[in-house]
């Protein structure tokens, strides 16, 4: 795993658009779409149908997510971030980071703030995304209440590049067993 050759905690970016999710509530009334007051900061809001109503439930309120650019991207080097923080110890986890390819982006290396936790990142190509992957190591819990980061480094091919089209999704099972799923994107 490589050293980060950037500040790894850039300021927070204003909230994404994205999607949340919890297996545990699927049953809870639906929200219309809207994000409450309590629904997790800087993760984006549910996800509407076309008719204006959520196709899913709220994520749990344990759970928060943001993904952001590195401040200090050039047009040789680039940097996205995926933070969590979870009011819950996790006992399972899985952090997906999704860049749209475009020309010439290349893959070059990944970091996580807890090598102890996490798993190296999987990188692979699916579908015009370039896809990294991180899941807790076996045995591995994630204590209540800490912040992590997994960021991926790459070669945008001689050229700023946009982070639209680009996404995250971070699927936490707690100790309870419930499961939250939380979407968004830079």
């Amino acid at each position: 795993q490589g050293v980060p050759s950037a500040d790894p905690d850039p300021a927070p970016p204003a909230a994404g658009p994205g999607a949340q999710t919890s297996e545990s509530e699927a049953a809870e009334e639906d929200t219309g779409g809207e994000t409450t007051p309590d629904g997790p900061s800087g993760s984006g809001s549910s996800a509407e149908g076309d008719d204006g109503t959520s196709d899913a439930p709220e994520a749990p309120d344990w759970l928060r997510c943001e993904g952001s650019l590195d401040p200090n991207n050039s047009d040789y080097w680039t940097q996205s971030l995926v933070k969590f923080r979870s009011e819950e110890a996790l006992t399972g986890l899985e952090v997906e980071l999704r860049l749209a390819e475009g020309e010439g982006l290349a893959y070059l290396d990944s970091w996580t703030t807890d090598d102890n936790l996490f798993t190296e990142a999987v990188y692979t190509s699916e579908d015009g995304y370039a896809v990294l992957r991180w899941t807790l190591k076996d045995g591995a819990v994630v204590p209540a209440g800490n912040e992590y980061t997994l960021a991926g480094q790459f070669d945008p091919n001689g050229g700023p590049r946009s982070a639209d089209g680009d996404g995250f999704t971070v699927t936490a099972t707690g100790e309870d067993g419930e499961t939250g799923v939380l979407e968004g994107g830079f």
